[in-house]
Formats: structure tokens, sequence, C-alpha cells
């Protein structure tokens, strides 16, 4: 690798244990919410260098795609991009990942409409829907839309004696809601809970420690539950200071990646059931 790329991984390889510090995991979740397609890498590097940023792009693609132009003397965001060779081999195309690279990004603050882009080309794109515009945009509930297509359990409601709000049972593969919570906003973050946790376990090669377990299913359902737009400053998210103090950085990294992907698939789910009923 360049020497700026290694410079780069250095900062990301340094900021992962800053990401997970008291105080600053919070504010680095609420930010993934807006940036769930990034890697987890590029979205600890983004956060690290611009945590007030709303939506980046390439130069190229603010120009080609949003109509809008990079402000002269704007400040760039490094990101690490893979060098991608395409080999052909019979009838396929096989993408083979040959290095990487440092590539420049800028956010969305830092640009303008493009001079002579046609009228409204050059708008602010919509970067997220907040949970009452998708309640009041169609005549469906998200309770039953988790259930029905994003669960890959069936979920009960029982009355749970020891006090918690629901659990995910592995043997029987299920989720179960307490009944004394339904028709609140705790139903819904209970269940995107335990919804975590039935992709995280259920994929696992290995059963991680239930500690690891809870701070990857809590931190994913508060990504989702922030791009829902409910307001998740209830969950228990400072004990992760103490449960990363004695992880490696590859452990952390390795968790950031699965809070990462475990989101962005729900989310992805939540966007292809709402775009069906368009239909």
């Amino acid at each position: 690798m360049s020497e700026k790329t290694n410079e780069l991984m250095q900062k990301l390889y340094d900021g992962v244990e800053e990401l997970f510090a008291s105080g600053k995991y919070e504010a680095f979740l609420r930010f993934c919410a807006s940036f769930h397609r990034y890697s987890a890498n590029n979205l600890a590097l983004i956060y690290l260098q611009r945590p007030d940023a709303n939506f980046v792009a390439s130069y190229s693609d603010f120009r080609t795609k949003h109509a809008r132009q990079v402000r002269k003397g704007a400040r760039a965001i490094k990101v690490i991009c893979p060098h991608l060779y395409k080999r052909k081999d019979g009838d396929d195309n096989e993408e083979q990942v040959l290095g990487y690279h440092v590539a420049s990004v800028f956010d969305i603050s830092d640009t303008e409409p493009a001079p002579n882009a046609p009228d409204g080309a050059g708008d602010l794109p919509l970067l997220c829907r907040t949970l009452d515009d998708i309640i009041s945009d169609r005549d469906i509930g998200l309770v039953p839309l988790l259930i029905d297509h994003v669960s890959p359990v069936p979920v009960d409601y029982e009355d749970i004696i020891s006090g918690a709000h629901g659990y995910y049972s592995m043997s029987e593969m299920r989720i179960v809601i307490d009944t004394k919570i339904q028709g609140t906003e705790q139903e819904i973050k209970t269940l995107l809970h335990e919804i975590m946790h039935a992709y995280h376990l259920t994929s696992c090669e290995e059963e991680p420690d239930k500690r690891t377990a809870e701070v990857i299913a809590e931190s994913a359902a508060f990504i989702v539950c922030s791009w829902l737009g409910l307001d998740s400053s209830c969950y228990s998210l400072g004990y992760v200071c103490s449960w990363s103090s004695d992880k490696t950085h590859k452990e952390l990294t390795a968790s950031l990646d699965t809070i990462r992907n475990l989101s962005e698939d729900v989310i992805s789910r939540i966007e292809k059931t709402m775009m069906s009923d368009d239909d």
C-alpha cells in the first residue's frame, strides 16, 4: 500500500478505540443511520474527519448524479477504496480486489447547485425518512411490517414474569415480546433488538459471549431506530466503554462491521417492503 493509504489505515486503527469511548459511541451510531450503506471502516473514517457530515459523494458524482458543484477550497474527506480488476473467466466477469487506495469525497454542505443546471436538479437529496412519514404515507403499521417482512423467526406475545421486555430463543427459534408493552414505542425498540439477535446469533459460526451479543444487538437496533426517527436515547449504551476496554482492535472492528451489516440489512428490508407497497 502507498504511504497515504498506510497513514489513513493508521488513522482508522487509532480511531476505532476512540469511537467506543464513553460519550462518543452514541453519537457515532446516530451518524451511521444517515450513512448506512457505507462500509464500517469508511463510516468510521468519515465520522472521525467530519462528524457533522450529512451526505457525501465524490467530486464527479456530485456533478453527474446530483447536478452540484464542489466549492473551491472545500476540504476533502479521505476514504479507502479497493482496486478492482475484472477477470474474464468463461462467460463470467469476476471482480478481484488487488489492493486499496485513498479516495476523496465531499460533504454536501461544501457544494452548491452546478452552473446551468436544470431547475430543481441541484436540490438537496432526501436523505432519510422519519417514522411519521412512513406511517402517514401508508395505511400500515411498523410492528406488523417488522413481524411479517423483517423478522427471520415467528414473533409471539406473552406475559414475561422476569420483567424483561422480550427475548430471542435460539432453541425454539422464536421471538417473545411482553404483552404489557404492546402499542408503545418500547415495543418497536424491543422487537428490533430481538430481531438483531435472531439474525446475528443464527449466522455466527461460534456463539459470541453474552456481553458482545448484547452490544451488537443494541447498537444495530439503535441505528435502525435513529433512521426511523425514534428516540432511542434511553438505550443503555453506557456499558460499551467497559465492554470494549478488554477487546483487541480486531475484535472491535469486527463488531463494528457486524453492527453495520445487521442494521443495513434490516433497513434495506424495510425500504424494500415500503417500495413494494407503492406498486
